[in-house]
């Protein structure tokens, strides 16, 4: 049945009702749809895996994690400054601080310098420096929480968002999403 619902170009999940309040009400279950995202990807209805909740002083955001057969979706959303922020990734293969062109005294630099001029380029785009600091990942959005360090850029054209983040024992991870607009997702309640 779950095969038959969510193959590729179909129709709208039977007896569903898109919300109103967009990709902040999803939950495990329900299922997406992302307009203007990707041709191949821009059919597609999604089936939410997973919820997790992130935490930092100054903000606090959301990722689901989205599949339609073997492929997956990763969109991250805050409200940032009562505004709905969006942003979607197809691959969440982490990048190495090397393969990003930023070293350990780079980041701590950045950290140090806290100015938004400060910028890095990766494959010929500018990344602006936005912040960085102590963030908590709190898996299915529960428990304690585990701590790590992030940086966050923006790009030069503000349509990608980058951010680099150093769990204890693991190597710098560097992720890469688009930007998009909140009214490009639809959310249909299960």
């Amino acid at each position: 049945m779950l095969n038959s619902l969510f193959r590729r170009n179909k129709r709208k999940p039977v007896g569903s009702a898109p919300t109103d309040d967009g990709i902040s009400s999803a939950e495990v279950s329900d299922v997406f749809t992302v307009s203007g995202f990707d041709v191949e990807l821009d059919t597609g209805y999604y089936l939410v895996e997973s919820k997790h909740r992130y935490k930092t002083v100054y903000a606090e955001w959301f990722e689901i994690i989205g599949a339609e057969g073997d492929k997956k979706l990763w969109v991250y959303w805050s409200h940032d400054a009562g505004q709905l922020f969006v942003s979607v990734t197809a691959d969440n293969t982490p990048l190495s601080s090397n393969a990003l062109g930023l070293s350990h005294e780079d980041l701590v630099k950045l950290d140090e310098e806290h100015s938004i001029d400060n910028y890095f380029t990766y494959n010929g785009t500018e990344y602006y420096y936005t912040n960085s600091g102590e963030a908590f990942y709190f898996q299915e959005n529960a428990g304690e929480g585990s701590g790590y360090y992030t940086w966050d850029f923006i790009s030069s054209d503000e349509t990608m968002v980058l951010s680099v983040d150093k769990f204890e024992g693991r190597p710098f991870e560097g992720y890469i999403s688009e930007i998009v607009r909140p009214d490009s997702i639809t959310v249909y309640k299960q």
